[in-house]
């Protein structure tokens, strides 16, 4: 069946690329119609994609390639076109003088497309400038949707390299995503196929990768980035009670942790729960404990604020309420299964255990122990206060 399969795929990837054999003998004066839009076809793709029909996937996931070549070539034609008219080439660089003088000569064309530049990029991208314009339109045939979707089919289909060579090369032209947040969703599989692959290296590259937007992650790789918040967190964590202090004298580690810190870059959650369990199974608990400390207050942060959308009254009290409350929430507790941050509070106390913090570990694995609303790593962290 997967043979079969693989072989319909390369068929129909074969009958795609022979427009890419005739794409340099296209009319660049002629703008694809309609319904040959590049979105269009990339649109249909998907839906094939959805459909389980990988091969025919693939066919207009191509043909959306080609279209956005010839879209962008006939584009670059309009503008170069435009120019050479006196009154245009006057206005020299100025983005706004040559506007005015497409708008006199009702270059419609023309102002569509700086338009649509626009609308992509923003238009103080541009610097008012019209060697800008052309900097950007040299370089729009890129289609990092098509390659993202095409690299999918074939980590699907098996072909893990095919596969590779599409996710990169969609991850190399991540500037060109119409959808800048794209980009984390090609890490991730990326990630995901170097696992599989046992590619230890790229798996922590890229999930280091989606966590390099976020400012409150501190590369231990770089020891001259700030990493304030994480920093700050660790210290909590490691802060012991003089002898003789008991719970009843001073607020409990834990919760002056969930208190004190807020973090709210929710891509971050899955990257940090997959580097955790990673680093702990390779014995790295300094790492894994940055790295669930940050994931697990992201993690709760979100939680705390699905929390408040639904009740106008609710505040923090302490960790255990929180976790009893939001448990009561279907799509919260699903939430937090598919992003990966039930399994951070656990490791946040294994690993505060590993590194030295055992009082802080006690106590968050008592409170993930009755509250956690997950049932497997509720029992886990009641097995681990038995050890």
């Amino acid at each position: 069946m997967l043979e079969s399969l693989s072989k319909r795929i390369l068929i129909c990837t074969f009958f795609a690329a022979l427009p890419l054999f005739y794409l340099s003998a296209i009319d660049k004066t002629m703008r694809p119609a309609k319904e040959d839009q590049d979105w269009r076809m990339l649109q249909q793709a998907e839906n094939y994609f959805e459909d389980e029909k990988y091969g025919e996937a693939i066919n207009l996931a191509e043909k959306a390639k080609d279209s956005r070549k010839q879209e962008v070539a006939w584009e670059r034609y309009t503008i170069e076109s435009s120019f050479k008219n006196s009154t245009v080439r006057k206005a020299g660089d100025s983005l706004s003088e040559v506007i005015d003088a497409l708008k006199k000569r009702s270059s419609v064309s023309a102002l569509n497309v700086i338009s649509s530049a626009f609308d992509k990029k923003g238009e103080s991208y541009f610097g008012n400038s019209v060697s800008k314009l052309n900097e950007y339109l040299s370089t729009a045939d890129r289609y990092p949707e098509a390659d993202y979707l095409i690299g999918k089919i074939y980590n699907l289909e098996g072909e893990t390299e095919l596969s590779l060579q599409y996710l990169q090369k969609a991850l190399l032209n991540q500037d060109a995503l119409d959808v800048p947040e794209q980009k984390y969703d090609i890490m991730y599989t990326l990630a995901e196929i170097s696992y599989n692959s046992g590619n230890d290296d790229d798996y922590e590259k890229y999930l280091k990768l989606v966590l390099k937007d976020d400012a409150n992650y501190k590369d231990p790789d770089n020891p001259n980035a700030p990493g304030t918040l994480m920093n700050a967190m660790i210290a909590t964590i490691k802060n012991k009670r003089n002898p003789g202090t008991s719970y009843n004298d001073k607020e409990k580690t834990v919760d002056k942790f969930f208190k004190l810190y807020r973090s709210r870059n929710v891509i971050s959650i899955k990257a940090c729960s997959e580097l955790a369990q990673y680093y702990d199974e390779k014995g790295r608990s300094n790492e894994a404990l940055s790295c669930a400390a940050l994931g697990t207050i992201t993690a709760f942060s979100i939680i705390c604020e699905k929390m408040a959308e639904r009740d106008s009254l609710f505040e923090y009290k302490d960790l255990q309420t929180v976790l009893t409350e939001c448990a009561k929430y279907d799509d919260i507790v699903a939430w937090g299964s598919d992003t990966g941050a039930w399994q951070l509070f656990y490791f946040l106390a294994k690993e505060s255990s590993l590194e030295g913090s055992a009082e802080f570990a006690v106590e968050l694995y008592t409170a993930l122990s009755l509250s956690l609303p997950v049932e497997y790593w509720r029992v886990q962290a009641e097995r681990a206060l038995v050890k």
